[in-house]
């Protein structure tokens, strides 16, 4: 009988977890991509702190952090190739902006910033424009997009 219970009770918790699973794992993709892109602004932002403070080793350690987000699943929601070619100028520019660092080549450091602060808002940009244009993207790309914009309503910006 007990076991009979033991068994009962691991179907119905399976399923429940099977449920939840379902119902929230394009939830939790969305919530990924906010996660990522969250943690790019952080590591850029740190990037660029260190380059104004003379501190490269912190600029190389959050370039190196920057890269290794370009190589997480939830980096690339979709493989057109437009997506690819602005993820690939991100990832050039952080190389670039680590190597500099580690040289400790301020001024090149700072021109790669640029660079990876360019790649970005031509890559949302891309994806504001899309979504202007009624071309329909995947829901993550989406979610993402519309994640900055709600960002930049809560600092007060424009949408």
């Amino acid at each position: 009988m007990r076991r009979q219970a033991i068994v009962a009770a691991t179907g119905l918790a399976i399923g429940v977890l099977a449920v939840a699973c379902i119902t929230t794992g394009r939830g939790q993709t969305d919530d990924s991509v906010r996660g990522v892109m969250a943690q790019k602004l952080t590591h850029a932002q740190q990037a660029l702190e260190g380059i104004a403070n003379d501190d490269l080793n912190k600029t190389r350690l959050n370039a190196a952090a920057l890269i290794a987000l370009t190589h997480q699943a939830e980096w690339r929601p979709l493989e057109k190739p437009e997506y690819l070619i602005y993820s690939a100028e991100f990832r050039d520019a952080a190389e670039s902006l680590q190597r500099h660092a580690t040289e400790k080549n301020i001024d090149a450091a700072a021109l790669d910033y640029v660079r990876l602060t360019l790649s970005c808002v031509n890559c949302h940009k891309h994806i504001r424009d899309a979504r202007r244009a009624g071309i329909e993207l995947p829901e993550t790309f989406r979610v993402a997009a519309l994640a900055l914009v709600d960002r930049r309503n809560a600092e007060g910006g424009k949408p």
